[in-house]
Parts: structure tokens; C-alpha cells; sequence
């Protein structure tokens, strides 16, 4: 039954880290939008809609790239297809994006309030804090950490098949078709290890300081 109560207690921080770096890398997106450039391309009443959309989308995108992943966007337009790559450090903002949130969705390219390596940091002490405050449930027993790591990379995994999805958008009367894709092994290794280590060293700090 113990053994029990500790994967619940896994889950549930696992659960709410992610909910907090979802929020956290949604607002990010929804501050770096173009509003007046949405004013003048949509119709008025869309321009809260899109923004959301937006906002939820590329929030979870860069959520999950904060693992130093990679997503593949390709986008289907009137049998024409443009591909392109995203990964939170050295991404290509060129193109693609601005068509897919109609051209203005982003103010002269800015696309994040947030350093990259911000949300990197944020994202390491959130499952530091769940190491911390968990200490006196796993205390740095390293099997513990590893199913730790393991839950909160099958939430990760989970929420990759939500967003890997293909999406039918109208623009201008014409139907575009966009599908997205993780490198999904990279994504896994890197969620394990970040998560691993980072559990663990909030753990290590915690019992350093029982310690003194």
C-alpha cells in the first residue's frame, strides 16, 4: 500500500509540474503576440479566438522543447507543402509560422518574452521543487527517482500524441492543412535524463540540508 501511495504522490506532482509549465509557456506566448497585427487581419471577435488557439498550441510545443527537442511542422496548402523545423534554442521563426497564424502574429519576429533559457530553468526547478518537497518519500534512493522520471516522461509522452495531430484551418476561404511531429526517441532520452536529474538533485539538497 505505501509502495502505492508514493506512485500517487509521483503522479500528482507530476501532473503539477506540467500544468504549471504549460501555464507558465502559454502566458509567454500569449504576451509576445502581435495584438494590433491580429486587429487588422482578422474580423473583429476572432482576434481573442485566434490569440488562445495560438497561445495553447505553440505554448504546448514549447513546453515539450524545453527537453531540447525537436518539432517537425509541415504544412499543405492547395497541393503545396512547406516543411520546417522548431526547437526552442536556434529555432527558425521564418515563414511558415506567421502564414499559419495569418502574417502578423508576431511583432517584427519577436516570439517569446522569455529567454529560451529561461523556460529551460523554470522547467528544472519546478522537478528540483518535487525532488525537495518529496525528499522525505524517496530520500535519494535512486530506483525512486528513476520511477519518478519514468511517470512524468509518460505524461510528456502523452501529452506529444494530444498535439501530434493534423489540423484542417481555413484562411482566406482556402483549407490548410498543418501535421506536426517530435523526434520522439531524442524527446523521451531527454525528458528521462532532465527529469532524473533534476528530481534528484532537489533531493540531494534537501538532504544536505537534514544534514547540517
Amino acid at each position: 500500500m505505501s509502495y502505492q501511495v508514493k506512485y500517487v504522490q509521483y503522479a500528482m506532482f507530476s501532473v503539477a509540474i506540467t500544468c504549471i509549465g504549460l501555464l507558465i509557456n502559454f502566458l509567454n506566448i500569449y504576451f509576445s503576440l502581435d495584438k494590433k497585427g491580429l486587429e487588422s487581419e482578422l474580423p473583429e471577435g476572432l482576434v481573442g479566438t485566434v490569440s488562445i488557439f495560438s497561445s495553447i498550441y505553440m505554448g504546448t510545443w514549447n513546453w515539450i522543447c524545453t527537453f531540447f527537442s525537436k518539432l517537425h511542422l509541415n504544412v499543405l496548402s492547395d497541393g503545396l507543402s512547406e516543411s520546417v523545423s522548431y526547437s526552442l534554442f536556434g529555432n527558425d521563426k521564418s515563414g511558415v509560422y506567421n502564414f499559419y497564424f495569418l502574417n502578423s502574429l508576431f511583432e517584427e519576429g519577436k516570439f517569446s518574452v522569455l529567454p529560451s533559457f529561461i523556460l529551460v530553468l523554470i522547467t528544472i526547478l519546478l522537478i528540483g521543487a518535487a525532488g525537495y518537497i518529496l525528499y522525505i518519500v524517496h530520500r535519494m534512493n535512486w530506483k525512486e527517482c528513476l520511477i519518478f522520471a519514468g511517470i512524468f516522461t509518460a505524461l510528456q509522452l502523452m501529452l506529444i500524441y494530444f498535439v501530434n495531430i493534423q489540423l484542417d484551418f481555413e484562411a482566406t476561404g482556402k483549407i490548410v492543412q498543418f501535421s506536426f511531429a517530435f523526434e520522439m526517441i531524442a524527446t523521451v532520452l531527454l525528458v528521462f535524463i532532465v527529469s532524473f536529474a533534476s528530481f534528484a538533485a532537489g533531493g540531494f539538497l534537501r538532504q544536505y540540508q537534514l544534514k547540517k
